[in-house]
């Protein structure tokens, strides 16, 4: 959205979007009494559809993938953020290409 509205004033705009690294974004202990909380407003027949074991289950496989995936070598990121900047074509999310496209059709065809 940021592109898209900036690139009337001639503005460019990027946004680094970093994975599996350990950030307080990705820190389960942060986020846990809120799931555990959202857990406990959900309707009782959406919670036995799942099952009494879910909300266990899943925050404990969130732990066990972020102990082996998640990254806490930040200068990764910020290793590639040239490259990333510079690079002639710009990975963008598929609805933001989607409105793009339309602003690239229409500077094409003037």
């Amino acid at each position: 959205m940021i592109r898209r509205d900036m690139m009337h004033f001639g503005v460019n705009g990027s946004i680094t979007e970093p994975g599996f690294f350990k950030t307080q974004v990705t820190d389960l202990s942060l986020t846990e009494d809120d799931l555990k909380k959202w857990w406990s407003n959900l309707p009782t027949e959406v919670r036995r559809a799942y099952g009494d074991s879910y909300l266990h289950d899943y925050i404990n496989l969130q732990e066990f993938s972020m102990k082996i995936l998640a990254s806490s070598d930040l200068s990764k990121v910020t290793s590639c953020m040239p490259h990333a900047m510079l690079y002639a074509t710009i990975f963008t999310q598929p609805s933001i290409l989607k409105n793009n496209s339309a602003a690239l059709q229409k500077k094409k065809k003037a």
